[in-house]
C-alpha cells in the first residue's frame, strides 16, 4: 500500500507494485517481471519491464481479509511479539502453529521457517526507532513453502511495516506454488516508514 525501499542487492523472482513508489539502491538487483508504481520506480538494476504513473488499485482487490480469517480460524494466536533468535527449524502458520502475532515478528536468527498456512503479523506502535514496524528481520531466515503444503499460495501479511535487514528468503519447494508478502501500512515520506523496506 505504501513503498517499497530496498538498498540491498535484492533479487525478484515475479512483478513488484506499489501503490505509491519503488526505489531499490543495489546495483545487482533484479526484478524479472514488472515493475509498477502509481509514482516512480527507480530501479539500480535490472527489472523485466518498468511502469510508473499506473492507476491505484486498492489492496481489497487482493482479498487481504480471507487471508487474515483463514490464519485466525487454524492457528494460534501470539498475543505479543514472536522472537525467533536460534537456528533451529520453525513452523508457522496453519493448524497448530503460530498464524496469528498480535505484536511483532522478530527475527534474528538463521532458521529454515515453514509456511504451513497464512500468516497475519499485526504489529503495535512503540516508542523509538521500531515504532511502527509488523516484521522486522536481521537474521538470515529462509521462509519456505514445503512440498507437502496442501495449496499452491499462501501470505505472510503485515499492517505496519515489514523491514529486512538481514539476508531472508522467501522460497517454495513445491512446483507451481508461490508467496504473496503484503503490507497494509499507508507509507510515509521518510524511508523508514515505508510499507516494505529491505537493507544490507
Amino acid at each position: 500500500q505504501g513503498g517499497f525501499y530496498a538498498s540491498a542487492n535484492v533479487k525478484i523472482t515475479g512483478s513488484i507494485y506499489s501503490n505509491e513508489k519503488i526505489k531499490i539502491d543495489g546495483a545487482g538487483s533484479n526484478v524479472s517481471g514488472d515493475a509498477s508504481a502509481v509514482q516512480t520506480v527507480v530501479i539500480n538494476g535490472g527489472a523485466g519491464s518498468i511502469h510508473q504513473g499506473v492507476a491505484p488499485v486498492p489492496l481489497t482487490d487482493i482479498d487481504l481479509t480471507a487471508w487474515k480469517n483463514e490464519a485466525t480460524a487454524h492457528g494460534i494466536t501470539q498475543p505479543g511479539d514472536l522472537t525467533i533468535s536460534s537456528n533451529s527449524p520453525v513452523t508457522l502458520g496453519g493448524d497448530g502453529h503460530i498464524s496469528v502475532i498480535e505484536g511483532r515478528l522478530i527475527v534474528s536468527g538463521s532458521p529454515v521457517i515453514t509456511l504451513a498456512g497464512p500468516l497475519w503479523v499485526k504489529g503495535f506502535p512503540i516508542p523509538g526507532p521500531m515504532d511502527g514496524y509488523s516484521i522486522d528481520i536481521t537474521g538470515n531466515p529462509t521462509f519456505v513453502i514445503p512440498e507437502s503444503y496442501d495449496s499452491n499460495t499462501t501470505a505472510i501479511i503485515t499492517d505496519k511495516v515489514f523491514n529486512v535487514a538481514g539476508n531472508a528468503k522467501f522460497n517454495t519447494d513445491k512446483t507451481g506454488a508461490w508467496m504473496l508478502l503484503a503490507s497494509t501500512n499507508p507509507g510515509g515520506p521518510n524511508p523508514a516508514r515505508l510499507a516494505m523496506r529491505i537493507d544490507k
